[in-house]
């Protein structure tokens, strides 16, 4: 696609809209790539006739499920990570580049390419702006904007049995996989870095506010236009020990709830006993960690993803 504006001389809102048309347009171009693939699956026969007998209408129908024939088809989603790192990002251009004018954009997309060498002055500035996670509704707003966009991106172009892509939020381990091929952002992350988990996660050691102004955060996305707002805390279990920390664990995931909120998973454990799990394997066949969307053996992920799980923020009180 053509872009439109000059990001040297533009102003953020100029930049905030090209970010969201060529953030739509690689959306239909990834959605009708998935479609020309399915319809060729299709056509080749490769039909799934074991699954397509015990779902509902498509005996009748005599379609195969991969064709429509279920009575609830759930189409295939395109899945969203690392949009809080683009809110984050966003949102220290806004403030250091646009409003503050501490640097020019030409600057940090410098920084940028050295990944921070000879920059951290600037990387420590862009860092202690606002972030997703501490109830800032400059950042927080933005997220939800960049969500409603997704949205409405991933539901303009129609599947290959006729219905609308679902936007999803979900990461799975993609967190690690696409933050390798990421280059530095300017919310502060290096080369390389994981970007943020789930869709709702805070990027780890940002959420400085307590877990409460994490959930209020949290509960500004609009869950009823996402597929999915997947969204990890985590605890240590002296947080939640005893009749006391047990209420007010309670009473978070009420408060949670009654904000708004969808879905949110946690790990309760001590970040001591995961590195230790890391260094002596042997000793933990029987740990178990949620990581974004299922539950493993932490002894069975990759080094980096343990290294993802282990820098989550580990809240030590209610």
């Amino acid at each position: 696609m053509d872009v439109t504006v000059d990001p040297m001389t533009a102003t953020f809102s100029e930049l905030l809209e090209e970010y969201k048309s060529v953030q739509e347009f690689i959306i239909q171009q990834q959605e009708e790539y998935l479609n020309t693939i399915m319809l060729a699956h299709n056509d080749l026969g490769l039909v799934h006739p074991f699954m397509t007998a015990l779902l509902d209408d498509c005996v009748e129908k005599g379609q195969d499920a991969y064709e429509g024939g279920c009575r609830y088809n759930d189409s295939a989603y395109v899945i969203s990570c690392g949009m809080v790192n683009v809110a984050n990002s966003l949102l220290a251009l806004r403030t250091c580049v646009y409003e503050k004018k501490l640097f020019t954009l030409s600057e940090v997309m410098e920084a940028l390419r050295a990944n921070w060498v000879g920059y951290e002055g600037m990387r420590k500035v862009l860092t202690e702006a606002p972030k997703y996670g501490n109830d800032s509704d400059g950042v927080d707003g933005l997220l939800a904007e960049l969500y409603e966009s997704w949205a409405k991106g991933s539901e303009a172009v129609r599947n290959w049995v006729g219905e609308p892509w679902r936007p999803s939020t979900l990461s799975v381990t993609t967190q690690v996989v696409h933050g390798k091929a990421c280059g530095a952002s300017p919310d502060g992350r290096s080369a390389g870095d994981s970007v943020a988990d789930g869709a709702l996660s805070a990027v780890p050691g940002t959420d400085i506010s307590g877990p409460t102004s994490l959930i209020k955060s949290a509960a500004k996305i609009d869950a009823r236009k996402l597929q999915s707002t997947l969204f990890n805390m985590k605890f240590h279990p002296a947080a939640i020990e005893g009749s006391s920390g047990g209420e007010k664990f309670m009473k978070l995931n009420d408060t949670y709830f009654r904000l708004g909120g969808y879905q949110v998973q946690y790990n309760i454990v001590d970040g001591e006993m995961l590195r230790d799990a890391q260094r002596h394997p042997q000793n933990y066949s029987d740990l178990m960690i949620r990581v974004a969307g299922f539950t493993a053996r932490f002894i069975d992920l990759g080094e980096d993803v343990q290294g993802e799980i282990m820098a989550r923020t580990e809240y030590g009180e209610l």
